[in-house]
């Protein structure tokens, strides 16, 4: 009879670090739209109405799904992952505006 010694089977690659990389985009992208924004309405070419809209509502709604995102995880309960989504999402949303303003500023006023 057949007797070869079988390798041990090998689990199939995940992708976890790769979702938490694209995830961790989705709670940082905002700060390049603030960025470009910003830059704009201090070059006197952009419309100063739109900024409070993006650091104030779109900013924290993608930073908390961002993190919620992060978080989830089979191990993990789903209400953890949204607790901690959206505090760790306020966190986010503080550091895409402080980025997003400042770096704005910078870039403003070179045009």
């Amino acid at each position: 009879m057949n007797e070869e010694p079988q390798e041990p089977k090998r689990p199939a690659p995940s992708n976890a670090a790769m979702n938490k990389m694209m995830w961790l985009a989705v709670a940082l992208s905002p700060a390049g739209t603030i960025l470009l924004i910003t830059g704009e309405t201090i070059a006197n070419r952009g419309n100063g109405q739109v900024l409070p809209l993006v650091i104030f509502v779109l900013n924290p709604v993608l930073s908390c799904i961002g993190c919620c995102g992060m978080l989830t995880s089979p191990k993990r309960s789903k209400e953890m992952a949204i607790l901690g989504g959206i505090l760790l999402g306020l966190l986010f949303a503080v550091l895409n505006a402080v980025i997003g303003v400042f770096l704005g500023c910078a870039c403003g006023a070179k045009f």
